[in-house]
């Protein structure tokens, strides 16, 4: 839509948590996706992160007071600049998230991230970008999701030479990271946000479906161009040659009777069809959990999943 003289119909962003008991996330989207766009939810049974453009913001509140306890409530207009019209005050901790993908940066903003840098496998931030985002988030606290291995060096030098207290959360993969803001609750203080987000993180569930770009050899085997891999963890656990007959054996390796939802991010070299084929075979194939798909926009691996 051009931004002259068109109207923004759904000119509300409205992002909030709601906790309650047993809650129904395919049916929160079905009922709000009839509210508005742009809609994501990260939920489990008991805590659900919403994030929706709507036309409506208070019908869309009203529904989901209706099935449990909101909080962190923010709704920004988007007609005067995103000017705020409403949001909960009193936060104690900031948190900067370092991921790669629109999708995924969309992702961790409306979970809940103050601030979100650019990096990742292959690109990693600098320290002077992370201290700046460290410099401009609300908080004199600090929590930083690198999100990847290699970015953690250069968040923990940050966090040294910034004058906030900072530390940088285990998470080592998107995935992982967004189970761990997930855990996040800004009226808790540093020490027992970190120590959630860590657990969290730690028992996170994490895959990945990366196509290789060039022949190697990695961890003691012969991977040719072309060849998908499939890691669990941070551990190569199946060598394929389709994406999605790889994703499978991932999570069939990591799924078992606990986990309830299985959550994936496509990466851009996926169209929203293919994904949405994806999605419908694992249905298929895991039935009984509940198959989250979300645009993650990665540019290093097909799939990126988690189970929870």
């Amino acid at each position: 839509m051009s931004a002259a003289g068109q109207e923004l119909v759904n000119r509300y962003c409205a992002e909030f948590i709601l906790g309650g008991p047993d809650l129904d996330a395919a049916k929160i989207k079905i009922d709000l996706s009839a509210m508005g766009d742009s809609l994501i939810v990260m939920a489990d049974k008991n805590i659900a992160r919403v994030h929706v453009h709507t036309a409506d913001a208070d019908k869309v509140l009203a529904y989901a007071g209706s099935l449990g306890v909101l909080s962190k409530i923010k709704v920004d207009d988007m007609r005067h600049q995103h000017q705020s019209l409403a949001e909960v005050s009193g936060a104690l901790v900031s948190t900067v998230a370092v991921v790669l993908g629109q999708g995924f940066k969309q992702i961790f903003l409306s979970l809940g991230a103050d601030k979100v840098v650019e990096g990742g496998q292959t690109a990693n931030p600098t320290v002077g970008e992370l201290l700046e985002a460290v410099k401009s988030a609300p908080t004199a606290n600090v929590i930083v999701l690198a999100n990847n291995p290699n970015v953690i060096s250069a968040a923990k030098q940050a966090a040294l030479l910034s004058a906030k207290d900072v530390f940088v959360a285990c998470a080592d993969s998107p995935a992982a990271g967004v189970a761990a803001i997930l855990a996040l609750k800004r009226e808790a203080g540093l020490t027992d946000n970190l120590a959630a987000m860590d657990r969290a993180a730690a028992k996170a569930k994490t895959g990945e479906v990366i196509a290789a770009g060039r022949t190697c050899r990695f961890k003691d085997r012969d991977i040719r161009a072309g060849d998908v891999m499939g890691f669990i963890g941070r551990d190569l656990s199946v060598v394929g040659a389709d994406c999605d007959a790889v994703l499978a054996m991932v999570l069939e390796s990591m799924v078992d009777e606990r986990d309830e939802i299985i959550t994936v991010f496509y990466g851009s070299q996926i169209s929203g069809a293919q994904a949405e084929q994806t999605r419908s075979l694992l249905g298929f194939l895991f039935p009984g959990r509940e198959i989250e798909l979300h645009d993650g926009g990665q540019p290093n691996s097909a799939y990126a999943v988690l189970a929870q």
